[in-house]
């Protein structure tokens, strides 16, 4: 049973195609991983499933509902949340007053006092922060900032576009730490991670994208040892790649 389905989705800017054919599919508390190089399309194909962009041509199907045309606000209340690569958070507002934000299509007043909680047990780090101005925060407490923000629309479908970027290790350990968290909980999970190690780490299956096509899926077992992966990131074909690896 698939939550979310792609399906020969195709996305173009001006003369050039992002995307083209991809087919994907997400289940119920399954965490799918998008990784490849820089320009093969993950991001698209994320801003395609969140409305952000609109598709030359494909389906994107979420619990039986067709999202391709849905107003962005529509989908987010079908349950979609996006975590941007840029983060997006609102730097001259509290933190408190950001994750607020993240509830704004919630009216249950006890419930999001709740999760306010649960995102504080998720990232220990932030509930000494709830006062403070948001734009005074490190890259990696602002990165924990926007995961809890989405989390306060109490997705069924999280996607994070390129969580670790910029982080230094140790932040992005614990941002992982609560990636594994919400996985542990069933949430389901779209990740774009260009850091392949980190992604295959926490993830069910993988696909790897190339030039805006799907090159090969997996577990995070079959990529490991899949030559595509480096033809893929390093321009190495395929059988060059196996004779390296044996």
């Amino acid at each position: 049973m698939s939550l979310l389905k792609v399906q020969g989705l195709a996305v173009q800017y001006g003369a050039v195609a992002a995307l083209q054919g991809v087919s994907i599919n997400v289940a119920p508390g399954e965490v799918v991983a998008l990784i490849g190089p820089n320009g093969a399309g993950k991001t698209s194909l994320l801003s395609a499933v969140a409305g952000v962009v609109r598709p030359r041509a494909g389906t994107i199907g979420f619990d039986g509902q067709e999202l391709v045309g849905m107003p962005i606000q529509k989908i987010v209340r079908a349950g979609i949340a996006l975590v941007p690569e840029n983060r997006d958070i609102f730097t001259k507002l509290t933190v408190i007053e950001n994750l607020l934000i993240g509830a704004s299509t919630r009216n249950d007043r006890d419930g999001i006092a709740q999760d306010i909680e649960r995102i504080g047990e998720l990232f220990p780090a932030l509930p000494r922060l709830f006062p403070r101005p948001a734009g005074l925060l490190s890259g990696g407490e602002q990165q924990m900032l926007a995961i809890g923000r989405a989390l306060m629309s109490r997705p069924r479908l999280l996607m994070l576009d390129e969580p670790s970027l910029g982080l230094a290790p140790v932040v992005t350990d614990a941002v992982f730490a609560g990636i594994r968290t919400l996985r542990a909980q069933g949430m389901a999970i779209l990740l774009v991670e260009q850091n392949a190690v980190r992604a295959l780490s926490v993830c069910d299956r993988a696909h790897l994208l190339s030039a805006g096509i799907v090159h090969f899926t997996g577990t995070p077992d079959e990529i490991a040892h899949a030559g595509d992966i480096d033809a893929a990131y390093f321009g190495v074909p395929s059988d060059v790649a196996a004779q390296g690896s044996a």
